[in-house]
């Protein structure tokens, strides 16, 4: 063990990604979806005012972790520098998984530059999700090879686990997804008891971490969301959403994120109806056409993260065996199954191919590659590094200013609104996002966590709408006065 920690391969890699992700930290990286936006803001203070011990997707341990965090040094980013550290210490033991399985140079070399690849990318675009499946998947790793060599000890705590328990508390639903996953692919493929001895542990972890939130929430809160959740991510609705614009104008508007639990007090009960109007209408998915759509609206235009997948799957399957390609096979299958019930967005690819890049790991790397090849691959995926890389310090030459939003908000503070609430793409404020306070308010979610909260509503409402936003959902806003804006959005005052 000591030498592999003291191998030049590792340390290289090691030092060559922690300078990677002190060089994004610096750069625009963002937040791939809006929901860890508004947990950190939530945990930090910065939505309410004081930081909140419940940030609804994330377990309530860790919620309150962060919230005690930010009562005590407020100035430290704890939220995404949590996310950067538990990414960085899952690409080490990665890295050390790599040297132990693989002997050759170039097959390490290949391993190492599609782990580097995927991580830099996850850094770039932030998601709590993939950050607990990486996690996870590198805790499993080391956990799957400990078994191989020490059967007997199957019930032991490695220090990997520390990864497994963090995957548990960035998002429970994510190591369900592979663990059953694992179970499911070893019961009808590999039938090793190793992988169920591996597994009994981090499953035990699971329950009682489920427990805990049971126990922890806000019962009545969990079940609103699910159902908002349910009705607002159903593909149905998300994926021909334009044909609901006509017949049925409010269920397109809260498609497009037009939710608002504070100021519409039956929309529980208009959820209800709306999920089972959404499933009856579930056998428009059922059609090839539906299904690609399906399988490509959300990663679309992932190109880096779509070129590394099928680099890495044409990369492991060659002179691989039948095993490894009935594993593909599968996990696509679960893919083309699921795609009528769930959206399958980007975070559930990266799921099932970390899941994939796990099995593959675990499942004799080496491959049996000519040299020229290996040569080849390497020096495409250097290449498309670096070209991500260099993309990705120009990308805040496409954000826009945010100073007259900026301006616009103030003024409407200095004139007395108590809240404005911002109907916009993440680029509109992307230099705000770690204002405290935040000077506006979202719709969406927490609008369900301010209801359950009984907080007093306020007495003045001012909404800045993204132009596109308005124009394409009218009437929702009808009964508001429009106001000149001096920002690029359209300023809204309620009248009540």
């Amino acid at each position: 063990m000591e030498k592999i920690k003291s191998s030049p391969f590792i340390s290289f890699w090691s030092f060559l990604g922690l300078g990677a992700m002190i060089i994004i930290w610096f750069l625009p990286w963002r937040f791939q979806v809006n929901d860890d936006e508004i947990m950190m803001w939530l945990v930090s203070g910065a939505y309410t005012g004081t930081p909140e011990s419940y940030a609804v997707f994330i377990h309530p341990i860790l919620s309150w972790i962060f919230s005690k965090l930010y009562t005590f040094v407020p100035i430290v980013p704890w939220y995404p520098l949590t996310w950067f550290l538990v990414m960085y210490l899952a690409y080490v033991v990665f890295l050390i998984q790599i040297t132990l399985k693989c002997s050759t140079f170039w097959t390490k070399l290949s391993w190492a530059l599609f782990l580097f690849g995927l991580f830099i990318h996850f850094l770039f675009f932030l998601q709590f999700s993939i950050v607990a499946a990486f996690a996870i998947a590198a805790g499993l790793s080391k956990r799957f090879e400990l078994g191989r060599t020490n059967s007997a000890n199957w019930y032991k705590i490695y220090p990997s686990d520390l990864l497994i328990l963090a995957g548990l508390l960035i998002r429970q639903e994510v190591p369900m997804l592979i663990f059953i996953g694992m179970l499911g692919l070893n019961v009808l493929v590999f039938r090793e008891n190793r992988i169920y001895r591996a597994l009994l542990i981090p499953i035990i972890f699971l329950a009682f971490s489920y427990s805990l939130t049971v126990l922890s929430t806000d019962h009545e809160f969990r079940k609103l969301n699910q159902l908002r959740s349910s009705v607002f991510d159903h593909p149905v609705l998300q994926l021909n959403k334009e044909d609901f614009k006509e017949s049925h104008p409010e269920l397109y508007h809260y498609s497009n994120g037009l939710i608002d639990f504070e100021e519409v007090p039956d929309l529980a009960f208009k959820l209800r109806e709306w999920k089972v109007f959404l499933n009856s209408e579930r056998t428009r998915q059922y059609t090839l056409p539906s299904i690609y759509t399906s399988l490509h609206t959300y990663i679309e235009h992932e190109t880096f993260l779509v070129s590394i997948m099928v680099f890495f799957i044409a990369f492991t399957l060659f002179g691989k065996s039948k095993k490894q390609l009935i594993v593909l096979i599968l996990l696509a299958a679960v893919l083309v199954l699921l795609s009528p019930f769930y959206l399958i967005k980007v975070q559930i690819y990266a799921i099932l191919f970390l899941l994939y890049f796990l099995i593959s790991l675990d499942k004799s790397p080496e491959g049996s590659l000519p040299v020229y090849l290996s040569r080849s691959i390497g020096t495409l995926l250097v290449l498309g590094i670096c070209f991500h890389f260099f993309s990705y310090t120009k990308s805040s030459e496409n954000f826009p200013s945010s100073q007259k939003l900026k301006n616009q908000l103030k003024n409407l503070k200095a004139e007395g609104i108590d809240e404005v609430v911002l109907i916009a793409a993440g680029e509109v404020y992307h230099e705000l996002v770690f204002d405290n306070p935040l000077p506006f308010q979202v719709l969406g979610w927490p609008t369900l966590l301010v209801r359950s909260s009984q907080l007093d509503s306020l007495s003045s409402r001012a909404y800045l709408v993204d132009s596109a936003t308005y124009a394409n959902n009218a009437s929702y806003f009808k009964g508001m006065i429009n106001q000149p804006s001096t920002c690029d959005q359209v300023l809204l005052i309620s009248n009540e």
